[in-house]
């Protein structure tokens, strides 16, 4: 049987055990970092993940090859051969997937960033048209179509994190439909999406990383 690990959260709480293996592949789609705090157990002594990874290559989730090194840059830095637009490549993609499982750490980091971008595409027409901003109205009523464009695409990134939430505490995607019931359905997804993450693999997959 393989040796078996737990990893430190991004809230500080201890997630695992997992094998060596499934942290490897989560440090390769930059969901851990060389830093990210990783022990042997039982009893294991706290220490950054690049120091149980011997140097090697590996293929990268894009089929490029990644170079993981001792313990050193983070991802990002020119010696692990990472770039900015690949890793910002990959966390949009991650995003926007329905499969697998998200933590309440992605969901508040999606809603947070994406969530309230929305809000503001969404709420500059009547801002608007009420009157702060009248030499714009012409603009607004020209760009609207636009609006809906982004609006639409914004959108993916928010329906796809909240069903992945829900498979991480053991729900169907199908849920979502409450947001069609205001208030009631609203506060229901709030709840489940709220609940704590289904220890080891469920039918949905892998725990989340975060």
């Amino acid at each position: 049987m393989s040796d078996l690990y737990e990893y430190q959260a991004i809230d500080g709480s201890s997630k695992g055990p997992v094998d060596l293996v499934l942290l490897l592949r989560a440090r390769n789609l930059g969901r851990l970092s060389n830093r990210t705090l990783v022990r042997k157990v039982p009893g294991g002594d706290w220490r950054p993940l690049a120091s149980f990874i011997p140097s090697m290559t590996v293929m990268d989730d894009d089929g490029e090859p990644s170079v993981l090194p001792d313990p050193g840059p983070e991802p990002g830095g020119t010696d692990s051969g990472w770039s900015r637009k690949k890793y910002w490549m990959r966390v949009i993609k991650a995003w926007c997937r329905f499969e697998g499982r998200a933590g309440k750490g992605e969901l508040h980091e999606v809603f947070s960033g994406v969530g309230v971008a929305w809000l503001a595409v969404a709420g500059a027409p009547s801002f608007v048209k009420c009157g702060f901003f009248p030499s714009l109205v012409p603009w607004v009523d020209l760009v609207s179509p636009l609006l809906y464009v982004v609006l639409a695409v914004l959108s993916i990134p928010l329906a796809a994190t909240m069903v992945r939430r829900l498979h991480d505490v053991g729900r169907s995607g199908f849920f979502l439909v409450f947001l069609a019931v205001p208030f009631i359905g609203w506060l229901l997804l709030w709840y489940l999406s709220h609940g704590e993450s289904r220890i080891g693999e469920n039918k949905y997959g892998d725990p989340p990383w975060n």
